[in-house]
């Protein structure tokens, strides 16, 4: 089986990591509400699906394995 490519840098090691983001809530006004997800991110240049698409919501990510 072919292995992962990161799109930014081509490099072939990614990882499972969890992102943590802030958004707005929409249904009251100036309140902010924390998500958690999952998805794959790139060891060598850090990039994720969130982070490309959303850079100034993303609060942090950490690996789901703890062993990276």
């Amino acid at each position: 089986m072919p292995a992962l490519k990161c799109p930014e840098c081509g490099y072939s090691d990614l990882h499972a990591v969890e992102v943590e983001t802030i958004n707005t809530d929409l249904k009251a006004p100036g309140r902010f509400r924390r998500e958690h997800q999952q998805e794959l991110a790139c060891k060598r240049c850090g990039w994720t699906p969130t982070l490309n698409q959303e850079p100034e919501a993303v609060l942090s990510i950490t690996p789901v394995d703890r062993n990276v």
